[in-house]
C-alpha cells in the first residue's frame, strides 16, 4: 500500500493545468483511509469525499478532511435488505432471468446495475418499492439522521431504481398505476408504465431531500442515479438538490463509445436547471483498474469532453483504482487542479 500511495504522490511537482471544475466527487470503497489518501485525494484536486463510514472511522475521515478542505457527503442507500417487507415484486419472466444469471455467474457483460448489454438483463439485487409508505417513513427516519450530522457537507444517495430497470409489480404499484393510466388515456399502456415508474421513483426520492432539509436547512444532496432506468436513463435533474450525478461513462467493458459518453455529458450539463435553478448537473465515471480498465488516454479524452460540454464538476468510483496507475494519476491532476 505503501507504495501505491508513492506513486500516486509522484507528480505532484509537474506543471498543473487550470480546468473548469469545481465541484469533484471522490467515492471510495477500496484503500485505507488515512492521512496519506486524503493527501492523494487533494493533490489530484478532488474536494469532495463520499463515503459510507460511521462511529471512529467516521470521526478519523472528519479529522483528515477538515486539515485539507474536502467536504464530507455521507452516502445513503436504498436497497430492500435496508427497509424491512418493502422488497420490488417482479414478473415471473423475470424471476426465471435472475436464475440463469446467477448460473452463468460474473460475465463480462453484466453491467451490475448500469445500461445493460444484453436487452434480456435484469438487476440480481433486492430493491424498494418507492409506492409503500413505510418505505418512505424508514427513509426519512434514515436521512434525517444523516442531515443532523453538521459535520457532513451533505448527503449522497445511491442503490434506487427498479430491479428490472422499469417498474415494480407489486399490488400496491399495479392499482396506483392503473389508476394513473385511466387518468392519462392520451398516453399508451407502455407510456403509462414507464411515466407512472419515473414519477413514482423522482417523488418518493424528493420526498426524503424535503425531509433532510427540513431537519438540517443547510444539508447539501448528490446521488449517482443507479440502478439504470430504461424508460429515461438521464432522468437525474427532476431530483431535487444541488449536484445530481448521471452516468456518461460505465465501469466494465465493453466501454462506452465516446459518442455516447458526449451525448450523455450534453444531456447531464445542458438540462441541469430544466427543472431546479439551483442544480448542477455532475457526469460520473466509473473506473476499475482490473480487467475493465480504462487507459490513462481514454480517461483524458472523456475529460476533453466533459471540458467541451461545459461541465462544473466530475464525480468518480472508486478512487483507489485511480492511484493504482501513475499515468491515470497524471491525468486527473491536470485537469482537475
Amino acid at each position: 500500500m505503501e507504495k501505491l500511495f508513492c506513486a500516486a504522490l509522484i507528480f505532484v511537482v509537474l506543471p498543473l493545468s487550470a480546468g473548469p471544475f469545481k465541484h469533484n466527487f471522490a467515492w471510495d470503497w477500496s484503500v485505507p483511509h488515512d492521512a496519506k489518501f486524503f493527501d492523494a485525494m487533494k493533490e489530484l484536486g478532488f474536494n469532495i469525499y463520499v463515503g459510507m463510514e460511521s462511529g471512529a472511522e467516521l470521526d478519523k475521515i472528519y479529522a483528515e478532511t477538515g486539515k485539507r478542505g474536502i467536504e464530507v457527503y455521507r452516502v445513503m442507500e436504498f436497497k430492500a435488505n435496508d427497509f424491512a417487507d418493502c422488497d420490488q415484486v417482479i414478473s415471473d419472466i423475470d424471476i426465471k432471468k435472475v436464475m440463469v444469471k446467477s448460473k452463468k455467474g460474473k460475465a463480462y457483460n453484466d453491467q451490475v446495475g448500469g445500461e445493460p448489454v444484453e436487452k434480456d438483463d435484469i438487476f440480481k439485487n433486492d430493491m424498494m418499492c418507492f409506492n409503500r409508505e413505510e418505505a418512505l417513513k424508514m427513509a426519512k427516519k434514515k436521512v434525517a439522521e444523516l442531515a443532523s450530522d453538521k459535520k457532513a457537507a451533505g448527503v449522497c444517495f445511491d442503490w434506487f431504481g427498479y430491479r428490472n430497470y422499469i417498474a415494480c409489480y407489486c399490488d400496491i404499484c399495479l392499482e396506483k398505476e392503473t389508476a394513473f393510466a385511466k387518468a392519462h388515456p392520451e398516453l399508451s399502456p407502455e407510456q403509462a408504465r414507464a411515466k407512472f415508474s419515473e414519477d413514482s421513483l423522482v417523488n418518493f426520492m424528493n420526498a426524503v431531500i424535503a425531509e433532510g432539509r427540513r431537519v438540517n436547512p443547510a444539508v447539501k444532496f448528490t446521488c449517482h442515479a443507479y440502478p439504470y432506468f430504461k424508460p429515461n436513463p438521464l432522468y437525474g435533474n427532476k431530483l431535487n438538490m444541488e449536484y445530481p450525478e448521471q452516468t456518461v461513462s460505465w465501469f466494465f467493458l465493453p466501454h462506452w463509445d465516446l459518442n455516447k459518453v458526449r451525448e450523455y455529458t450534453k444531456v447531464v450539463v445542458k438540462d441541469e436547471k430544466k427543472y431546479y435553478k439551483d442544480g448542477v448537473g455532475i457526469p460520473f465515471l466509473g473506473i476499475y483498474a482490473d480487467e475493465n480498465k480504462k487507459s490513462a488516454a481514454r480517461i483524458a479524452d472523456e475529460f476533453k469532453i466533459l471540458r467541451e460540454e461545459g461541465a462544473e464538476g466530475v464525480s468518480v468510483a472508486s478512487f483507489g483504482e485511480i492511484l493504482k496507475d501513475p499515468e491515470m494519476v497524471r491525468v486527473f491532476q491536470e485537469n482537475l487542479k
